[in-house]
């Protein structure tokens, strides 16, 4: 399959035959105790080196800190730069130190979505089904979901939702492996729910169809996009058909498909944000729920 731009960071670090989801909750707890402390002593050694005092390094067994001291002028970014590592001020004089790979990018202000061109359709199949185009979802929740336009066209039988992973077929024999890794792969990348924020309305083209699909782009506080990349190279290394076109994700709920190229959409525009507490796993036999942010 072709590969997206971080897909297999965590493969290369680990090796298929050692992927952190085939190991028990245990062992993924302690290798991020590990790493956490590795990247504390890595801080340590880093402001020895470039003679910073007046700070006080701590990790909470997750993510490293940095205290510094209110008569402290040091140059602590620069320092941690020097040492190929990155930090983001936390307030109160506080950083949080990264390795450049685990940094959220940052996400733009402007939610307005461009419109873009898309290959396949979305998905628009019941919460159940044969198997054959499984995929995992966001539902969106009851109160925002009425706002969505009743009759959304294109044969959309879905509940409203913002499509995390579109997986293709599973066979049911490999249907319990699957959720194995997903919710451990969702253990592993997320210890918190996040929050979504709905956009104002943007449009997608199906050229193929002649048609546009509005859409709500959804913003999270949290980099999704990497946690993604983690379940689809979890699922992949396991011998999975991964079949989502969408390499870059974009995260989105759709509005109303309309016919023609130029239609503009005029139906309701949902506002609001809502708590990530759960991912969903629809188009098999019975909907599998995965929660995040469980204790490991």
């Amino acid at each position: 399959m072709p590969v997206s731009r971080d897909k297999w960071f965590l493969l290369q670090k680990y090796g298929a035959n050692s992927h952190p989801w085939n190991r028990s909750p245990k062992e993924m707890k302690d290798e991020k105790k590990r790493d956490a402390n590795q990247t504390k002593n890595r801080v340590t050694r880093a402001f020895s080196k470039h003679k910073v005092t007046g700070v006080q390094v701590t990790t909470d067994g997750h993510d490293v800190y940095v205290k510094v001291s209110p008569t402290d002028k040091g140059p602590i970014t620069s320092a941690l730069s020097k040492e190929g590592l990155s930090s983001k001020k936390m307030g109160d004089g506080t950083y949080k130190v990264y390795i450049p790979q685990d940094l959220t990018p940052k996400v733009p202000d402007n939610l307005k979505l461009h419109e873009k061109f898309r290959r396949n359709a979305a998905y628009s199949g019941p919460t159940t089904g044969d198997g054959k185009e499984a995929g995992l979802f966001i539902p969106v929740p009851r109160d925002l979901a009425a706002e969505f336009p009743k009759n959304r066209g294109g044969n959309d039988k879905s509940p409203p939702h913002v499509t995390f992973l579109y997986i293709g077929k599973i066979d049911k024999n490999r249907v319990k492996e699957a959720c194995t890794i997903i919710q451990r792969s969702l253990d592993f990348l997320m210890r918190t729910p996040v929050r979504a924020t709905l956009g104002s309305p943007g449009y997608f083209t199906h050229m193929d169809k002649n048609r546009r699909v509005a859409v709500c782009p959804v913003q999270f506080n949290s980099d999704m996009a990497t946690v993604r990349d983690g379940v689809w190279a979890a699922l992949s290394a396991a011998g999975f058909s991964v079949e989502d076109h969408w390499y870059t994700y974009v995260p989105h709920a759709t509005l109303q498909y309309l016919d023609g190229l130029n239609r503009p959409y005029t139906g309701p525009e949902p506002r609001g944000s809502f708590t990530v507490d759960k991912i969903e796993l629809w188009g098999l036999g019975t909907k599998h729920v995965f929660r995040i942010g469980r204790t490991i």
